[in-house]
């Protein structure tokens, strides 16, 4: 028997999202009609160019580093990156996705798949359904 409700949306995205149940026995089986998909993995696995390939499809979805940005680790500031920065530079400051700006661009659309990675990965998780993880040979990714 399917049964078509309302449920709270995991992840805090403030969302209500139609569900459909299946009665098997005396368990009920949710699927979500609806999802918020998150894909990573490292660089040049390909992310970049699903996403445009997304997007040219007409589906909802951004590259994490249009919303993310370089942070200082012992002052919490927002710095730029420059070419050529050095070792030093790298290990003083991360990449940072910005919540606030992902919540809300997750909270326009019913589906949307954000593709990247960033340090605080473990923090924007629990936003998404799904999490996909791209990944290539060490041969391919060296190749470019």
């Amino acid at each position: 028997m399917f049964r078509q409700e309302t449920k709270p949306r995991a992840g805090g995205c403030g969302n209500s999202e139609r569900r459909r149940g299946i009665i098997r026995g005396s368990t009920k089986v949710w699927y979500s009609i609806y999802m918020k998909i998150y894909i990573t993995g490292v660089s040049g696995t390909g992310k970049i160019s699903l996403s445009r390939e997304l997007i040219a499809r007409g589906i909802n979805a951004v590259d994490l580093d249009e919303i993310s940005h370089w942070e200082n680790k012992e002052t919490g500031d927002t710095t730029g990156w420059e070419p050529g920065s050095s070792d030093e530079w790298m290990e003083s400051h991360i990449w940072v996705c910005d919540l606030i700006k992902l919540k809300e661009v997750l909270s326009k659309a019913e589906n949307a798949v954000a593709l990247g990675h960033a340090s605080n990965q473990d923090e924007y998780l629990p936003l998404f359904d799904k999490t996909f993880v791209l990944s290539c040979s060490p041969e391919t990714s060296l190749s470019d």
